[in-house]
């Protein structure tokens, strides 16, 4: 569900469109430097214009989508910030301003949830993440299908969610349908499948079901090792941890 957000916030001739010469100049400017700073991953400079952009495009309108696309990323700066309860606040603001503007299915909306329940996921605050993802994921089943790539990817992170407090249970059953999709879509040797292979093999590990993790582990580490991928060494790990519980 790609966001049109970067294109809009980047198109200086949109943005320009449908505002008073002073107030459009001024938050093009802003917003411009903003998207810049961004980029460049100055994100202590990026907060300042798009500090400057938001409280131009208040002039704009809360219908209008350049000032609830500044709003989003400058929630975006603060996060990469790790200015979490300042970047929380620009989400949800932004999240409301574009359900109103773009309605509720946009793809934009399932972008800001995205990178809120990430935020939250950041600081441990899995209950509140919870709802976000499972609200993502039904958003992509409806727009892209269930055996969607992206929707194996938020299936993938809300299994991770559920493994992080515990609830095995739940976990699995997203992995192995993340799995699925990603088999059928990627392929069976591609690097995604060896992550939800080593997602999969650590629930069972951590239930005690050491004779449906191994296998998986194995096969993980095999996708990597062809592919000469670092992460390897983390699977080796994991493998060799659970070893260890059995007294291997």
């Amino acid at each position: 569900m790609k966001s049109v957000f970067l294109a809009l916030a980047l198109s200086v001739g949109l943005l320009l469109a449908a505002a008073p010469a002073p107030a459009q100049e001024e938050f093009a400017s802003h917003m411009h430097a903003g998207m810049v700073a961004l980029k460049s991953e100055d994100y202590r400079g990026a907060s300042i214009r798009l500090e400057a952009a938001v409280r131009e495009g208040a002039r704009l309108g809360d219908r209008d989508p350049r000032y609830a696309a500044a709003v989003y990323f400058l929630a975006v700066s603060y996060h990469r910030q790790q200015r979490y309860a300042e970047a929380e606040a620009r989400y949800k603001q932004a999240l409301q301003m574009t359900e109103r503007i773009r309605g509720p299915q946009h793809p934009d909306v399932a972008t800001i949830l995205n990178d809120l329940a990430t935020a939250y996921l950041e600081q441990g605050q899995h209950a509140i993440a919870e709802p976000l993802l499972k609200r993502l994921i039904s958003m992509q089943e409806k727009a892209l299908g269930p055996d969607h790539l992206t929707v194996a990817a938020t299936l993938n992170r809300l299994g991770e969610l559920y493994r992080d407090v515990g609830r095995y249970t739940l976990a699995i059953p997203l992995y192995r349908r993340a799995l699925a999709i990603f088999e059928r879509g990627r392929g069976p040797e591609h690097p995604d499948v060896a992550t939800t292979l080593n997602n999969l093999a650590l629930a069972y590990a951590a239930q005690s079901r050491f004779f449906e993790a191994e296998p998986l582990y194995l096969r993980a580490i095999e996708i990597r090792e062809k592919a000469r991928a670092p992460r390897v060494a983390t699977t080796l790990h994991n493998l060799g941890e659970m070893y260890r519980a059995q007294g291997r």
